[in-house]
């Protein structure tokens, strides 16, 4: 008697333990999957955001090229637009800030003397 009741509890632990094998295998599978689509995706999503990136640099290079022009106008005299003209005095006191700065600099780099 005892006998069978220790071969039914071990059966039952058996088939318990292949029930949570089953249903954790079942979920791993299904991690895996998701994984897989969020791999594809996130492939799919970086390589969007590159092409953003680089398409955003581009622009911002013909804006800049786009600013020289108007800038080189403003300095000649020929800008009437109000807006443009503030821009352009606005970034023309900006530069002469930065003159000042790099001036300073220069002049620290050579009262610094290298102890080698």
């Amino acid at each position: 008697m005892q006998m069978e009741s220790l071969e039914k509890e071990f059966r039952e632990a058996v088939s318990s333990g292949e029930n949570i094998l089953k249903g954790l295998s079942k979920k791993f599978f299904r991690a895996v999957d998701v994984l897989k689509g969020d791999i594809i995706y996130g492939a799919r999503l970086g390589s969007l955001k590159l092409k953003e990136q680089s398409l955003n640099r581009a622009k911002a290079r013909v804006l800049y090229a786009i600013g020289k022009i108007i800038f080189k106008q403003y300095l000649k005299g020929e800008v009437k637009d109000e807006n443009l003209v503030k821009l352009c005095e606005h970034y023309k006191k900006l530069e002469e800030i930065a003159r000042k700065y790099y001036g300073a600099e220069n002049k620290l780099k050579k009262k610094i003397t290298s102890p080698i």
